[in-house]
């Protein structure tokens, strides 16, 4: 079963909720913690967010649940020194749009705060967004030309390098905030991508025959 990130945090306090909660109601996970490195950078990338949680992305959906009932309060319960009473109505409807990049908490602050200015956020309207937004983020790309040629002229020249170009092409995948995995690249970059790296498979193929035939 594919685990995959469900969370980051900055540290490992603000990701104890999630943590006890998921122990809670025996869902497996595994805990990535990082907090303790002195380097910011890791694999190339910043370490703002240190601590990760990751889950089966079936049990995404009944997390999700869990962590709304948990966090399920009044805008009387919400502190009102909260940063995100000094975000505009765009900036919090932002959150609505996007709630895999902040907490649950802030995505239900921001909520509550926009139904007490007069911007009701029904339920309905939050489904929609979602979907939208989980539309937008299916939406193939397509590859430039140019680089779909330099993938064929690699995979004669050089066949191990057209061999990777034509991997990624064929079957490199992004992940939705809901945790399913869909092809970046439209059908037709695909295809090329397919025929890249099968070139490229043989030309290395036959490179070593050749090394092997003349040794």
């Amino acid at each position: 079963m594919s685990i995959e990130v469900f969370r980051k945090f900055p540290t490992r306090d603000e990701a104890n909720f999630l943590i006890e909660l998921l122990d809670k109601n025996e869902i497996p996970y595994r805990l990535e913690d990082y907090s303790k490195q002195a380097d910011t950078n890791f694999m190339g990338q910043n370490l703002d967010l240190k601590v990760i949680v990751k889950a089966r992305i079936v049990d995404f959906p009944k997390i999700e649940e869990l962590l709304d009932d948990a966090n399920e309060i009044t805008f009387d319960q919400v502190d009102k020194e909260h940063y995100l009473f000094d975000f505009s109505d765009d900036e919090l409807t932002e959150i609505i749009v996007k709630p895999n990049e902040w907490s649950n908490y802030d995505y239900k602050v921001a909520t509550l705060i926009l139904n007490e200015r007069g911007c009701t956020v029904s339920p309905r309207f939050i489904e929609s967004i979602k979907k939208q937004r989980y539309n937008q983020l299916s939406e193939k790309e397509s590859y430039s030309s140019l680089w779909i040629i330099i993938g064929y002229v690699s995979a004669f020249c050089s066949g191990l390098l057209g061999f990777a170009i034509g991997l990624s092409l064929w079957l490199m995948k992004k992940k939705l905030p809901n945790g399913e995995k869909v092809h970046i690249y439209d059908d037709k970059t695909r295809i090329h991508g397919k025929r890249i790296t099968l070139i490229g498979l043989a030309m290395t193929a036959v490179g070593v025959f050749i090394r092997i035939y003349w040794s």
